[in-house]
């Protein structure tokens, strides 16, 4: 499982993220962005909005976790959490 943010440096980018929807690892986005920049392929992605709390981030994780013991992908859950 991977958790990343959109901007690495020179903006917002979406090239990990594709990345890892390609290759089918689980994965959540920890951003300052709103969910209004995130391109209509990237939309159901699990994304948690800065500044949030440490149990914020536990609790995405492990849905996205979950998600995928359950024969889900932690990549199709359509949620965003905000603090």
């Amino acid at each position: 499982m991977a958790i990343s943010d959109i901007n690495l440096g020179s903006g917002p980018t979406f090239d990990l993220a594709r990345h890892l929807h390609t290759v089918g690892l689980p994965f959540l986005i920890a951003t300052g962005y709103d969910g209004e920049v995130m391109p209509d392929d990237l939309t159901k992605v699990v994304r948690l909005e800065k500044p949030f709390r440490t149990h914020d981030l536990i609790s995405a994780a492990a849905g996205v976790y979950e998600a995928t013991k359950t024969g889900g992908r932690g990549r199709h859950l359509a949620r965003c959490l905000t603090s």
